[in-house]
């Protein structure tokens, strides 16, 4: 499909030629295949998240450090002894996981950007954030 791609100027859309007829993919149709929020933000810049005590508990569980996001890596070897976490805390591991290998998906051994690795602890900041614009 992307080797049929046509000139586009608008930031969010992609056009390809299938059968002689112009397709288009945009962000709409993105949000609706992965089910990610695409909605409109004024600005889409680094959320900020105070750190609080019980921020500063979870990455510790985690073995990261405050200041960095988690990597892939961590993320796998934290999993190993999740098990006896508290259900909050499993849910933002998975959490942490979705963000880092999907919507970010950098090299598995890079840290991800912190400020929003940081919206795990508030799970319906997290839950509303606009994901498919960042993804």
């Amino acid at each position: 499909m992307l080797s049929y791609q046509l000139e586009c100027k608008k930031k969010y859309e992609i056009w390809c030629a299938v059968a002689d007829s112009p397709i288009r993919f945009s962000l709409h149709e993105f949000e609706h295949l992965t089910g990610l929020n695409c909605d409109y933000v004024e600005d889409l810049g680094d959320p900020k998240c105070k750190v609080t005590l019980e921020m500063r508990a979870f990455w510790e569980k985690l073995g990261v450090g405050v200041e960095l996001g988690p990597s892939q890596v961590e993320l796998i070897r934290a999993c190993e002894w999740a098990t006896d976490w508290p259900s909050e805390d499993k849910l933002r591991l998975g959490y942490l996981a979705i963000y880092t290998g999907f919507i970010a998906a950098r090299k598995n051994t890079s840290h991800t950007p912190v400020n929003l690795a940081r919206l795990v602890m508030d799970e319906e900041e997290f839950e509303n954030y606009p994901w498919g614009r960042v993804a």
